[in-house]
């Protein structure tokens, strides 16, 4: 895959996993303190737990997806990562559907593809 394509596609995945991670903190949260008034106290650390397990579970598989679309690993990701846009704020990854185009738009590079 073209280094540049599997680049946008890291940014873009991790992006996306942020901001799932986002959303679910303050639903264990909310979860966590209304288990604490209505049932017992270690429900907000319960859930809080749960929280840190489940982010850390769907990183793990969003990096296997990553490593399965691009044929990077965990540490070429990280290095494609720094060099994306989606590292940056560039205006062009916040708008999901644009971006999603340019990513598509970019050319494949299929002589050094990985398997």
């Amino acid at each position: 895959m073209h280094r540049q394509k599997a680049a946008e596609i890291v940014g873009y995945r991790r992006r996306r996993a942020k901001a799932i991670g986002c959303m679910i903190w303050p639903i264990m949260l909310i979860i966590g303190f209304a288990g604490w008034y209505l049932w017992k106290w270690y429900a907000l650390p319960l859930s809080l737990v749960v929280a840190a397990l489940f982010g850390s579970i769907y990183s793990m598989i969003e990096v296997k997806r990553i490593q399965r679309i691009t044929g990077l690993n965990i540490h070429e990701q990280e290095m494609a990562f720094r060099e994306s846009g989606a590292a940056s704020l560039d205006p062009i990854t916040r708008d999901p559907e644009q971006y999603r185009s340019y990513i598509d738009s970019l050319p494949d590079d299929d002589s050094n593809e990985k398997r």
